[in-house]
């Protein structure tokens, strides 16, 4: 059952993921013209993405009802493709999958006190996973120039996603605990 405190939870991290986008994670194909440039600021999302994961304590469907929202909110501007593209519900698609897949596991990694290391895995499968569900929307949707430049994208910026992944869901993890230490935000952890 979802409780208001959930769905308040939702709702802002959404905004906040909208606000920072806005702000600055879409600059880099703004500035550029590059579709796939925006990976260069992975660590921002990465932070609110792992953020999410241990604010939902493994409950389903949060980060999925999160990333709708924001896919939802993102639709006009240069995140995750031009606006108004259907490349878009990437985001849905990976936030979907991480949700079933390592929400099963939550528990388990509790349980064992390695809560930091499920945060930080999450995340980066997050983002090691959402340029090919956008390469496989591409194909369907774009010519295959544009889908070669953007794999190039891609492959040129992978070690940056990797790094900024990992460092991003270990941040969010530290602010998650400092957080809850300092009460402002309520979990069992």
């Amino acid at each position: 059952m979802w409780n208001s405190k959930d769905i308040g939870y939702i709702i802002f991290m959404a905004v906040l993921g909208i606000a920072s986008t806005v702000s600055i994670v879409q600059m880099a194909t703004l500035i550029s013209g590059i579709q796939g440039a925006n990976y260069v600021f992975t660590i921002i999302m990465a932070i609110q993405t792992s953020f999410s994961l241990v604010l939902y304590e493994g409950r389903r469907w949060r980060l999925f009802a999160q990333n709708t929202i924001l896919t939802l909110l993102i639709m006009p501007i240069h995140l995750g493709g031009p606006p108004f593209s259907v490349t878009k519900i990437q985001l849905m698609a990976t936030a979907f999958v991480v949700d079933l897949v390592f929400n099963s596991f939550y528990k388990t990694f509790r349980n064992r006190g390695k809560l930091k290391l499920w945060s930080v895995l999450c995340t980066l499968v997050f983002y090691l996973i959402m340029p090919f569900f956008s390469l496989l929307i591409r194909t369907l949707f774009y010519s295959p120039e544009a889908v070669a430049l953007y794999v190039n994208v891609i492959l040129l910026l992978s070690p940056v996603i990797i790094a900024e992944s990992l460092a991003g869901g270990y941040l969010g993890y530290r602010i998650f605990l400092r957080l809850k230490r300092d009460r402002l935000v309520n979990a069992s952890i």
